[in-house]
């Protein structure tokens, strides 16, 4: 892709100082580009940390749209992977309010997964989806 994604945060974050939370999402959107990149037309969706906690699992990933249009997210899909690699099910969770990701950039996001829900045989959680647009 040519156009160089650029980090958009939508709300005010509450996370103690902002600078430096900002400062360290355009390096991991950094890395995830250059680890991950995406083309033109393609809508991505990608894990960069897990944390685990009692009763669930965080999940963040960034939400990145390479293509003309803004793209409104309602909802996640979540994959449950086997330890052999294979998908064991996929979810869509709902989000808290839908997301708005501009055209040529990339959103953060997190979402929590109740481990209530897990399927047996569950190794790891992750988010990666790529969309791919002919638009």
């Amino acid at each position: 892709m040519n156009k160089k994604l650029e980090v958009f945060i939508k709300k005010k974050l509450d996370l103690g100082d902002e600078k430096e939370r900002i400062k360290f999402l355009e390096e991991e959107l950094e890395d995830l580009n250059t680890k991950r990149p995406i083309s033109d037309g393609e809508i991505s969706i990608n894990t960069t940390h897990i944390q685990d906690e009692r009763d669930y699992i965080k999940i963040g990933f960034f939400i990145r749209n390479a293509t003309h249009e803004v793209i409104v997210l309602n909802q996640i899909p979540v994959k449950f992977v086997a330890k052999e690699g294979y998908i064991l099910d996929m979810r869509g969770y709902k989000l808290k309010s839908p997301l708005e990701i501009p055209s040529y950039s990339a959103m953060p996001c997190s979402i929590d997964v109740d481990k209530k829900t897990y399927p047996d045989f569950t190794y790891r959680v992750v988010v990666d989806s790529r969309i791919c647009s002919n638009r």
